[in-house]
């Protein structure tokens, strides 16, 4: 099943669909969670951006939320998967 597809399948416990940087974001968690993207690998907003299918500006806000728990920003360096930390590993399991 492609990205987009479970984007759009998406949905919260209430009911409401989450907004589109909420799905990029449920997406980019699972896949660095699942091992799809590795610490300290750079997040490739182009790349990301055809496979969500949708706009820079979603794919930037949604990357964006999780700096500081599962991606670092670093200036003129762009984004990146942080390294796994005791205190990362906590957060990660804490965030839903």
């Amino acid at each position: 099943m492609s990205v987009a597809t479970r984007m759009n399948q998406a949905g919260n416990a209430d009911g409401r669909k989450p907004t589109l940087a909420g799905r990029v974001s449920l997406e980019l968690r699972r896949a660095i969670l699942n091992g799809q993207l590795q610490p300290g690998e750079k997040i490739n907003l182009d790349r990301m951006r055809e496979d969500f299918d949708v706009s820079v500006s979603p794919i930037r806000e949604a990357v964006s939320r999780l700096v500081g728990r599962l991606v670092e920003f670093e200036d003129q360096r762009g984004f990146r998967v942080a390294p796994i930390s005791l205190e990362n590993l906590r957060c990660r399991a804490s965030t839903p």
